[in-house]
C-alpha cells in the first residue's frame, strides 16, 4: 500500500558512481524525502547544510522518530516506540488491567506522514514566493503528542483526568460504545445532551434523567456521582437487544450512531467503494487485493490508479536511461555494484 505508484531504484551511496548519480536525481528534484538517521546522512554529505549549499531550491523533508536535537535524537525510533509507547496512547486507551493496545501496522506512520506532506507543501509553496528550499521536519514523537494532544492536557495536573479510564466512567455515558445481545457493539453519540436527554430517557427507559435535578446537565451528573449508574443502566439496556435493532431505534431518532466494525468489514464497505476510497489491484496471485486509496479528493483532478509496487531495484535501468546512461554504463555500473 505505501509503495504503489512509486519506482524504486537501488544505489550505493559510499560508491562513488553511486554517489555522482543521487546528485543528478536530486538536481531534478522538487523534494528530498529521507528517514536516515543523521549521522550515517552526514558521513555521505547528505545532510540538510551540505544539500542546501549544492542545491539551494531544495526541499529538505526529515522524518525521524524523535526530533533532530537533544540526546535521544539519533536513537532508531518505530511507530510502535516513538508514536505509540511515548505518547501514551498503548497505555491509556486500554481497560485498566488488560494488555496494552496493539496498534493496526503503520497507524502512527501513516498519521505522521498525512500531516507531514502539508508541510512539505508549504515549503514548496513558499519557494513559490521566492523563499527558496527549506528544511521541513516531522517526528514521530511529535505527532504522537499531536495526536493524543487532548488525553495529555486532561491528563494534566490541574484538569485531573486519571487515565486509563474506567469502562463505566466514560466522559458522557451517552457518548460511548456498548455491547449488544448478539455480541456486537454500537456507538451513541449525542449532539446535545440538555436537549437529546428526553430522547434518551424514552430510548433507554430512563425517566430519572427528566426527574431527577442532579442529571440535568452532564457536569451535574459527574458532580453527584450518578454518571457511573447511568452507564451501567444504558449497558443493561444495550444487552437486551441486537445490534441492528439498536441501530434502526436510534436512527428512527435521529441520533447519531454506527456499529463498530471489523477490519474484515472495512474492506468491503458499500459506502467507501461508491466514493471511491477503495481500489483492487493485481499482484498477479489471481486474486485481487483491495487497497484504501489516500484521503483526499480534488474536483478538477483525477487520481492515478494504483499501480503495484516494483522489487527495490526494479526501475533501476529505466530511472538511469533517463538520466541519459547508455547500455553499456549501465552495465558496468551493475558491474561496479554502484546501482542494483
Amino acid at each position: 500500500m505505501f509503495n504503489t505508484n512509486k519506482r524504486m531504484i537501488s544505489l550505493d551511496l559510499k560508491n562513488e558512481a553511486g554517489g555522482k548519480i543521487m546528485r543528478q536525481l536530486l538536481a531534478r528534484a522538487d523534494i528530498f524525502l529521507c528517514n536516515v538517521r543523521m549521522p550515517s546522512l552526514k558521513r555521505m554529505a547528505l545532510d540538510y547544510e551540505s544539500l542546501h549549499k549544492e542545491f539551494p531550491e531544495l526541499i529538505y523533508a526529515r522524518f525521524s522518530g524523535f526530533g533532530l536535537e537533544g540526546e535521544e535524537a539519533g536513537n532508531p525510533g518505530f511507530d510502535s516506540s516513538a508514536f505509540w509507547m511515548r505518547s501514551g496512547a498503548m497505555l491509556d486507551t486500554l481497560l485498566p488491567g488488560s494488555f496494552p493496545v496493539r496498534p493496526s501496522f503503520a497507524f502512527g506512520d501513516l498519521a505522521t506522514a498525512s500531516s507531514f506532506v502539508s508541510g512539505i507543501l508549504m515549503a514548496l509553496y513558499a519557494r513559490t514566493q521566492g523563499k527558496g528550499g527549506s528544511l521541513v521536519s516531522t517526528s514521530l514523537l511529535n505527532s504522537g503528542l499531536w495526536c493524543n494532544g487532548t488525553s495529555l492536557i486532561n491528563a494534566q495536573e490541574k484538569y485531573g483526568r486519571n487515565y486509563p479510564l474506567d469502562r463505566l466512567d466514560p466522559w458522557d455515558p451517552f457518548t460511548d460504545s456498548y455491547q449488544c445481545a448478539d455480541g456486537e457493539w454500537v456507538g451513541i453519540f449525542e449532539k446535545l445532551y440538555s436537549r437529546d436527554r428526553k430522547i434518551f430517557a424514552e430510548i433507554f427507559d430512563l425517566p430519572e434523567l427528566i426527574a431527577d435535578p442532579d442529571l440535568e446537565t452532564l457536569d451535574a451528573m459527574a458532580a453527584s456521582g450518578k454518571k457511573r449508574r447511568i452507564a451501567e443502566k444504558v449497558a443493561e439496556r444495550m444487552k437486551e437487544k441486537s445490534s441492528s435493532e439498536w441501530m434502526a431505534i436510534l436512527r428512527e431518532r435521529d441520533v447519531p450512531t454506527e456499529r463498530l466494525r471489523h477490519f474484515k468489514e472495512a474492506g468491503r464497505d458499500e459506502q467507501a467503494r461508491v466514493n471511491g476510497y477503495l481500489e483492487e489491484i493485481d499482484y498477479g496471485d489471481g486474486e485481487a487485493t483491495v487497497l484504501p486509496v489516500p484521503p483526499m479528493r480534488f474536483s478538477e483532478y483525477g487520481r492515478r490508479p494504483f499501480r503495484a509496487a516494483n522489487r527495490i531495484g526494479g526501475d533501476t535501468t529505466v530511472v538511469l536511461r533517463e538520466l541519459g546512461y547508455s547500455e553499456e554504463e549501465i552495465r558496468s555500473l551493475r558491474e561496479r555494484k554502484a546501482v542494483r
